[in-house]
């Protein structure tokens, strides 16, 4: 029996790692509140900006165990947009369909939940005077429930 006792705990912590890598994978489940949103862009550094949220400029998101969501902005009134959601590794997407339009839109967002932190970031290209610009935009949510 003693013989065998490195090789259960081996297997023991083999599968309690695994057990913890879903449940950070799930813990987007949740509401959350906007808490900041910056923009920054290496082609022009005048974009730069981080904006905190206040009573003026704030958003919730809402993740469901079904893998819906809902999302709420500016005193929650304003609009609302629902649809469901997908996880892979870090990669979190948006099956949107809000409240004016039919057609559903599908957003990518780059995640990371951190204790009761969720952090969604990503890129898009726009122009600026005519040229191509890579914006990059993260967003700092905290868990609300």
């Amino acid at each position: 029996m003693t013989k065998h006792l490195p090789l259960l705990l081996f297997i023991g912590l083999a599968f309690w790692h695994c057990e913890d890598k879903e449940t950070a994978t799930y813990s987007i489940i949740g509401f959350w509140e906007r808490e900041s949103i910056s923009l920054s862009s290496v082609d022009d550094p005048s974009l730069n900006v981080i904006s905190l949220s206040d009573s003026s400029n704030y958003d919730f998101i809402q993740f469901n165990s079904d893998m819906s969501f809902s999302s709420y902005g500016f005193a929650i009134t304003n609009y609302l947009n629902n649809g469901n959601y997908q996880l892979s590794e870090n990669l979190l997407t948006l099956n949107l369909q809000d409240s004016i339009s039919s057609n559903p839109e599908i957003i990518e967002w780059y995640f990371d939940v951190n204790n009761n932190n969720l952090t969604l970031s990503s890129n898009m290209i726009d122009s600026l005077n005519g040229s191509p610009i890579t914006i990059n935009i993260e967003m700092l949510y905290k868990r609300n429930d």
